[in-house]
Formats: C-alpha cells, structure tokens, sequence
C-alpha cells in the first residue's frame, strides 16, 4: 500500500516537473528503491554527471547541456546504464536523444530492483515486489 502511495506521488511530482523542465529538457533521476542507485551516461562513469550515490528517496538532475556533451559521439542514441548498490549487472538501460529527450527505458524483471520511464525527461529506478512482477 504504501509503496503505491510512494508511486503516485512520485508520478505527480514527475508529471509537474515534467512540464516546467520539458523546455530545457534536463534529465531527471528518480531513486525511489531502498539502495544507492548509480547511473552511466554513455562512456562516462556517475563522476562524470553528479550522479554518484543517488540515495534513496531523492533525485538527481542532469542538465541538457551536459547531456549533449556527454552524448557528442552519439547524439541521437545515447546510452544511459543505471544500477543499484548490491547488483553488479545493469538493472535498466536507457535511449536518449539530444533533441527529442529519452527514448525509452528497458528494465530488469530478474533482479528485484529495475528502471522505468516516467516522462520523456524522468527515469524512476525502483524495488520491484511480487505484486509488480505479476502483472
């Protein structure tokens, strides 16, 4: 029940945001899961992006101007591999293009934890449960 609540609210928060950041297109990284979740834009480790050690229950912004330098070799496929403390493997892979935003989100089913597009600026990573996985 209250991870639904949690959700909700999260998808509230996404969708407001979503439209006063949709002009610069900045990438926002939602970590709503109980671990330490990490990100990876193209080849760049999270040092690169400030996005080390996105605690659970906060969030991280990515400007649109770093992504589009972080994205210079590949502007219009840009890979964005994110995690969570305990897994070593990737938990969600995102597509982001430099002019349209995020592409789309692919997201582990196997794991327990996995990555899902909110927006076309927000990635939520999250703990998954037996309900989720069911459907």
């Amino acid at each position: 029940m209250f991870h639904k609540i949690l959700q909700a609210t999260f998808a509230i928060l996404c969708f407001s945001l979503g439209w006063s950041a949709q002009a610069a297109q900045d990438l926002m990284i939602i970590n709503s899961s109980d671990q330490i979740a990490e990100a990876r834009v193209f080849n760049y480790d999270c040092l690169d992006t400030d996005s080390c050690s996105i605690a659970p229950g906060t969030s991280i912004s990515i400007s649109q101007a770093t992504m589009n330098s972080l994205c210079i070799e590949s502007p219009e496929k840009c890979e964005i591999k994110l995690g969570v403390a305990p897994i070593i493997a990737a938990i969600g892979v995102g597509v982001y293009h430099t002019e349209q935003g995020l592409l789309y989100v692919a997201g582990s089913r196997w794991t327990g934890y996995s990555a899902r597009q909110l927006a076309s600026n927000v990635i939520e990573i999250y703990k998954t449960n037996k309900i989720d996985e069911v459907h």
